[in-house]
């Protein structure tokens, strides 16, 4: 779980002031759930399952009650369809961890749905994407270009399995960062 909270925090922790975060996937709910303890923003979280959605209800315990949080929507949708469709503008759009050898999940790795992610972003937004770093050189390698033709700058984090991409370059304040944890629920 705490790569999955690292995941959820990285991109409202080095955004600036994130007010609005798009999380794709829901899984469990604790990348959602740690993106949504930043005060002032607002976390969508579009999740394919209704099942799954149903299912995080029961771990509240790992996702930070993210059901019952105030600052949390919950839309049942295809995240790529949700991406195409979209006319809002998110500060940061984070992708929770699904393999991309799984049925149908080729399409949240493709460059297609990188320029969408792109187009839904703000001219500072964030894309916060996993990549599974024991992929074998190529299919990895393939997976960091698909992504670089959508997010021109970009870092990796946690031994390459976190990509961090932005359409201008990606400057972090350490001031910035450090007052965010003035926040109990952040610093903890």
């Amino acid at each position: 779980l705490d790569f999955h909270y690292r995941l959820g925090h990285l991109g409202p922790l080095l955004h600036p002031a994130p007010e609005k975060v798009l999380v794709i996937g829901m899984g469990v709910g604790a990348t959602a759930g740690a993106a949504a303890l930043y005060p002032g923003t607002q976390v969508r979280v579009v999740e394919l399952n209704p099942g799954v959605v149903e299912a995080a209800r029961l771990l509240r315990h790992v996702n930070f009650a993210l059901h019952e949080r105030p600052n949390v929507e919950i839309v049942v949708n295809d995240g790529r369809n949700y991406l195409l469709l979209t006319r809002e503008k998110f500060d940061v759009i984070e992708a929770d961890p699904i393999l991309p050898t799984n049925a149908g999940a080729a399409v949240l790795y493709s460059a297609d749905y990188y320029r969408l992610a792109r187009n839904a972003l703000k001219d500072d937004g964030l894309m916060v994407q996993w990549l599974n770093n024991s992929l074998p050189g190529p299919a990895y390698r393939l997976l960091l270009r698909s992504f670089l033709d959508a997010f021109p700058y970009a870092t990796l984090w946690e031994n390459g399995s976190i990509l961090i991409g932005s359409p201008q370059p990606l400057l972090v304040d350490p001031q910035v960062v450090a007052a965010k944890f003035a926040s109990p629920e952040v610093r903890r």
